[in-house]
C-alpha cells in the first residue's frame, strides 16, 4: 500500500472516530439531562398534587379537585415511563463506548507518527471502530448538530456545513419551550377546566 493512500485512510479513520466519539459524549449529555428534567416534573407534579389535596380540604373549587385528580395519574405514568427508558444506564454504557472510541483514536494517532506503513494495524482498527459502532444505541441526530455547533465543523478535518448549527439553535429553542410547558402545563389546566365547568 502506497504512504500517501495509508495515510489518507489512517486521517478518514480518525476523523471517523473523533465525530463519532464527540457526538455519543452529547448522547450521554442529553440522555443524562432527561433524566435530570424527568426527576423534577416528577418531583415537581408530586408536590403540586399534594398541595392541591391539602387546599382542597379547606377549599371547594371544583377545577382544583379536578386537576388533583388528573394530577395524580399523570405523576405514576411518568415514573413509570422513565423507569422504562432507563436514561442513567443507557448513559453509562455510552459512555464506556466513547472512552473505548479514545483509545482507537490514540492507536490512530500513534500509526499517524510511526514511520513505517502497517495495513494489518489499520485494518485491525477499522474493524474494532466497526464493532464499537453497533455496541450501544446510535447517538440522535440532535448530538451531531450539537457537535457541529461545539466545534464549528462536522468532523476534526471538514469543513462546516451551512446549516447544522441552526439546526442545533432550533432544536435548542423546541427543548426549552417543551421544558417551560411541562411547568406551566398544570396552571393553564387549572384556567381551563375551570372555564370548561363555568361554561
Amino acid at each position: 500500500m502506497d504512504k500517501d493512500i495509508y495515510l489518507s485512510h489512517l486521517e478518514k479513520l480518525e476523523n471517523a472516530v473523533w465525530t463519532t466519539r464527540k457526538n455519543r459524549i452529547n448522547a450521554e449529555e442529553r440522555l443524562l439531562s432527561i433524566n435530570r428534567f424527568v426527576q423534577h416534573i416528577n418531583i415537581y407534579y408530586a408536590c403540586l398534587s399534594a398541595a392541591i389535596a391539602i387546599v382542597s380540604l379547606w377549599y371547594t373549587d371544583k377545577a382544583l379537585t379536578m386537576l388533583g385528580a388528573i394530577l395524580a395519574p399523570i405523576v405514576t405514568i411518568c415514573v413509570i415511563f422513565s423507569n422504562s427508558q432507563r436514561y442513567e444506564q443507557r448513559a453509562a454504557d455510552i459512555k464506556r463506548n466513547y472512552i473505548k472510541l479514545q483509545k482507537i483514536l490514540y492507536q490512530v494517532q500513534r500509526l499517524e507518527l510511526a514511520d513505517a506503513i502497517d495495513p494489518t494495524q489499520l485494518e485491525s482498527l477499522e474493524n474494532g471502530y466497526c464493532e464499537l459502532m453497533s455496541e450501544v444505541e446510535n447517538h440522535h441526530q440532535c448530538d451531531y448538530w450539537k457537535t457541529v455547533y461545539q466545534s464549528g465543523f462536522a468532523g476534526k478535518n471538514d469543513a462546516p456545513p451551512k446549516f447544522e448549527k441552526w439546526k442545533y439553535f432550533l432544536y435548542r429553542g423546541i427543548c426549552c419551550l417543551l421544558c417551560v410547558s411541562a411547568y406551566v402545563a398544570p396552571f393553564l389546566g387549572y384556567f381551563v377546566i375551570n372555564a370548561i365547568l363555568a361554561y
